[in-house]
């Protein structure tokens, strides 16, 4: 009975493991969260000129710009266009009724409407410089250009995944989304700004996280001796349907999870404990005899 009870301890350990989705991210929803400006907390006003180019490696072969040719950037406006329902995080800017990250949106790159093209197609800070390449770069072909660790195919853009695990790859744009994943940002969880709040079954959770894989991996843009831990993403989607898309998950639904699962295993400790002192005292009522 002992051993089973610190077993059960133990596992509160384990359910952790998989909070720090590196690049999770929150695809342009708003973290999860409504907040109450419509156009977000970041500054959703006008914005017009040229991003500054910055330096930065280029591409070892191959293109290093992005998917078009022209200035650097694209004369800005404010955040008009359709608002965003739900309103955007404090994290996120609404541009065209989308939320998305200026800081790293290379079509909303330091404001709404500041495209980032030509060969400063990356949006780094909220600035426009030439995607990044490592040294030594991959060897790219002539119709590709270099993101990183990663050779970007044509109409892809190279991306800083914002997260808890921040990294630079290719990505490929969508319907759902036509630009980089918006950064979990700081996960804001206020409770003023939620509504449909329903409870969980904590036993079903635990259940549900004892399905889900849990690997050691690298990223393709990493290098193979920089190893994460976790499950995937599409097994979290699969098991709790939380967010908008199966290929990342919101490191806010990730600690949800977790809580819940730690919540039955101290449910499950509690009533152990109460057996294991019961039997005890049976124990010793059999010893006085």
């Amino acid at each position: 009975m002992r051993s089973y009870l610190l077993g059960a301890t133990g596992m509160i350990a384990v359910v952790v493991v998989f909070s720090h989705c590196g690049g999770a991210t929150d695809v342009l929803g708003g973290g999860g969260d409504a907040s109450v400006d419509g156009n977000g907390g970041k500054d959703g006003g006008s914005s017009s000129g040229s991003s500054s180019g910055g330096s930065g490696s280029g591409g070892s072969s191959g293109s290093s710009g992005g998917s078009s040719g022209g200035s650097s950037s694209s004369s800005g406006s404010s955040s008009g266009g359709a608002a965003c329902s739900p309103a955007c995080n404090p994290f996120t800017t609404c541009c065209n009724g989308g939320c998305v990250d200026t800081d790293n949106d290379p079509h909303n790159c330091g404001g709404c409407g500041t495209g980032c093209m030509g060969q400063s197609s990356f949006c780094n800070g909220g600035h426009c410089e030439p995607p990044p390449c490592n040294s030594p770069g991959p060897t790219c072909e002539s119709s590709q250009f270099c993101c990183a660790a990663a050779c970007c195919n044509p109409g892809q853009i190279c991306c800083d995944m914002e997260g808890p695990v921040a990294y630079t790859t290719c990505f490929t744009p969508t319907a759902e989304q036509p630009t980089c994943p918006v950064g979990c940002g700081g996960c804001v969880s206020d409770r003023n700004l939620k509504h449909d709040l329903e409870p969980v079954d904590p036993e079903s959770v635990l259940e549900r996280v004892s399905r889900m894989p849990i690997t050691t991996w690298s990223y393709k843009s990493d290098d193979p001796s920089v190893r994460h831990m976790g499950v995937m993403a599409q097994d979290f989607y699969g098991e709790f349907g939380l967010g908008n898309t199966d290929r990342a998950f919101n490191p806010i639904d990730a600690h949800g999870v977790e809580m819940a699962a730690i919540q039955a295993l101290y449910e499950r400790v509690r009533e152990q404990d109460v057996r294991i002192r019961k039997l005890e005292q049976e124990n010793n009522t059999l010893r006085g005899r």
